[in-house]
């Protein structure tokens, strides 16, 4: 499901309340990038929507206020701090 408005805690807690659906981690919501798509850069046709800057489940190694992130109007991946307030996507593991 897609939830808007969230800290990354938040985040978390929202997954964890799902049975069966975690946080992508960066690496797997990196791989969503359409190289040749913009703003937002996502094939709207699997991923309908306004999607914007979604969170991801991993923490920032440097920076432990921080966790990283996609902004997917132009594809950049970042990490930014842990209370700001993005969108989540989560996902299912393969069976």
């Amino acid at each position: 499901g897609l939830y808007l408005s969230m800290s990354w805690e938040q985040a978390l807690q929202a997954a964890e309340a799902e049975v069966g659906w975690r946080l992508p981690n960066i690496n797997e919501l990196q791989s969503l990038i359409e190289e040749q798509c913009i703003s937002p850069a996502l094939n709207s046709q699997v991923f309908p929507g306004n999607v914007t800057n979604v969170w991801s489940s991993s923490p920032d190694a440097y920076y432990t206020n921080k966790a990283w992130f996609v902004a997917f109007r132009n594809g950049y991946v970042r990490s930014y701090g842990r209370s700001n307030t993005f969108q989540v996507r989560l996902v299912r593991s393969g069976q």
